[in-house]
């Protein structure tokens, strides 16, 4: 996963005073059916890193895959902002989200970048993380992508398990088997979790669009124990990190019931409350960029051999100022509220 894992150095984006170095990818995936909000969650964590001043993470658009980023986030930031404006406050909003993503993955790509004291001249290095956008029709059970399910989750770090909470916390199990599929989650962790729990993979799993249940925390956590208590046990065992996160993805909405007209394609609705305003979608964000540094940290540390040992000691390798940044830019994140996720004993209780 990690092979040849060595910097590069960008000689047109050096100066006199700054030499630039870059790290390859680190690779985080997107996990959930059609239609839970996978891709407008991102652009809600998009849009609150950028809210939050978290300085040492950007989209670099002077790279195609940048321009692609900014151009993709933006589009379902203004769908997303459209969707409100476009209804009145108190108007009820037949919720068909933004575009999904159809028949093959996205990527994604946020850099971090920080710049530490040289020997001679100042360093920057910057580390790429990629995030991989996978159709929720391939979860589906007449998708037939389970080998390119695999092989995208068991190559990343972290995954995003993203949840429609509305779904959950409805009352039967119709709407949200419909919706969420767990039975076919739980098969694609279950296929591939020796790796996973191998490589040291990491779990986020978000509840998206928890507007409604903002106030009754302790209920959405008691019912998604009681709805996933085989995916939770399954990651017990195999002793892989795992946290739970609500957000509000929008912000300016409440759920208000399902369309079940459809059986096979229940469609929530939402009442416009407010503007776009998310919440706590920097959380996950923030977590999942500390286990990748962290990973990054180890793959410099094991990348090393003893002449690289040896020379960094008195100063001329890149390696000491490599961690030094990775460092830097944990400490930026670092700071978040335990109040807005759970994890460990919290979710094995």
């Amino acid at each position: 996963m990690f092979e040849n894992y060595v910097y590069r150095d960008i000689p047109e984006e050096s100066t006199n005073k700054v030499d630039v170095y870059e790290y390859p990818p680190i690779d985080f995936c997107f996990v959930g059916s059609r239609g839970v909000g996978k891709t407008s969650l991102l652009a809600s964590m998009a849009k609150e890193l950028r809210k939050g001043n978290v300085t040492s993470f950007y989209v670099d658009t002077k790279t195609q895959e940048g321009r692609h980023t900014a151009s993709a986030l933006n589009g379902a930031y203004e769908d997303m902002v459209d969707m409100l404006d476009n209804a009145d406050v108190g108007e009820i909003i037949p919720m068909g989200g933004i575009a999904a993503t159809s028949i093959a993955s996205r990527e994604f790509i946020f850099k971090g970048r920080y710049t530490d004291g040289g020997w001679l001249r100042d360093k920057q290095f910057r580390f790429p993380f990629r995030f991989i956008d996978m159709p929720g029709g391939w979860y589906e059970d007449d998708g037939g992508h389970e080998q390119e399910v695999g092989q995208i989750l068991t190559h990343s770090a972290v995954s995003f398990l993203a949840i429609d909470t509305p779904a959950m916390m409805e009352s039967g199990d119709s709407v949200h088997t419909r919706l969420n599929h767990p039975d076919k989650i739980y098969d694609w962790y279950q296929e591939n979790i020796e790796t996973l729990a191998r490589q040291g993979h990491a779990v986020i799993i978000v509840l998206s669009r928890c507007e409604a249940f903002w106030e009754k925390k302790d209920e959405m956590l008691r019912k998604f124990k009681e709805r996933y208590v085989e995916l939770l046990g399954l990651f017990q065992k195999a002793g892989l990190p795992v946290c739970l996160v609500p957000v509000k993805t929008l912000g300016g909405v409440k759920f208000v019931a399902y369309d079940k007209s459809i059986p096979r394609m229940p469609r929530a609705q939402f009442m416009r409350t407010g503007k776009y305003e998310p919440e706590n979608c920097v959380t996950p964000l923030k977590i999942a960029f500390i286990f990748g540094l962290l990973r990054i940290f180890q793959q410099i540390r094991e990348n090393q051999d003893i002449w690289d040992w040896i020379t960094d000691t008195i100063g001329f390798t890149h390696f000491d100022n490599a961690e030094n940044c990775v460092r830097g830019i944990l400490s930026e994140i670092a700071n978040i509220d335990e109040e807005s996720f759970w994890g460990g004993e919290e979710l094995y209780q």
